[in-house]
């Protein structure tokens, strides 16, 4: 007996390959469009958020550019005797997964399922599980807590008392609100590696020690 799907459009998670989301997706799109499925797909998508590597450059490296200047992806910055070199980049914030909106059928799940770099859909083996509203939109970093925030101290901005293994709050970006364990520390970039659990998978986040908050257990 067939599943009585929604006739709403949904929120679905794919697992896919990781690093061939924007091909799989691709690939998804042609296959719809074959089946003639495309009317119940309303958006197939991943979230992308920007990162920033930051380095210190000694201003005598012979490794620099004869001309340093700013571009929209590098900002240059004098510190000391060293030069701040911050690049940033565009990157899928939630790898080897493909988020699909649609309204659920057996042929649109088989299509999807059975295609190539696909390897499932999150939550069931024997189904696809939409996810609820809220957790779309905590995904999509629109959500709002109605209840009040977590009470948290955070440091100054001249002494940070972050140490490995602390549980803190990502309280900026797009894991705002998600709390995670300090991994790693770099004094020198004022950054801590935060292990975060996105969709059953650990992740570590890099964030900068301004946009971490302290948790009173």
């Amino acid at each position: 007996m067939a599943k009585d799907y929604s006739q709403i459009p949904q929120w679905y998670i794919v697992t896919v390959i990781g690093g061939k989301e924007k091909g799989i997706i691709n690939s998804l799109k042609e296959k719809l469009d074959i089946f003639n499925l495309t009317s119940q797909v309303k958006d197939i998508k991943i979230f992308e958020t920007i990162k920033t590597i930051t380095e210190y450059i000694p201003k005598n490296d012979p490794s620099l550019p004869k001309t340093i200047k700013n571009t929209e992806k590098t900002q240059w910055e004098v510190v000391g005797d060293k030069y701040k070199k911050s690049v940033s980049f565009t990157t899928n914030k939630f790898p080897g997964y493909v988020f699909i909106s649609a309204i659920m059928s057996e042929q649109l799940w088989f299509a999807i399922r059975n295609s190539p770099g696909v390897l499932g859909f999150v939550g069931s083996k024997t189904e696809p599980i939409p996810i609820s509203i809220t957790e779309y939109e905590k995904t999509a970093g629109t959500y709002v807590e109605s209840k009040p925030e977590i009470s948290a101290v955070t440091s100054s901005a001249e002494t940070f008392n972050f140490h490995v293994g602390m549980k803190v709050k990502i309280a900026y970006g797009g894991f705002k609100g998600e709390a995670g364990v300090i991994k790693k520390i770099n004094l020198q970039n004022k950054t801590a590696s935060i292990e975060v659990n996105s969709f059953g998978r650990k992740q570590l986040q890099v964030i900068d020690f301004h946009d971490i908050e302290f948790i009173e257990e």
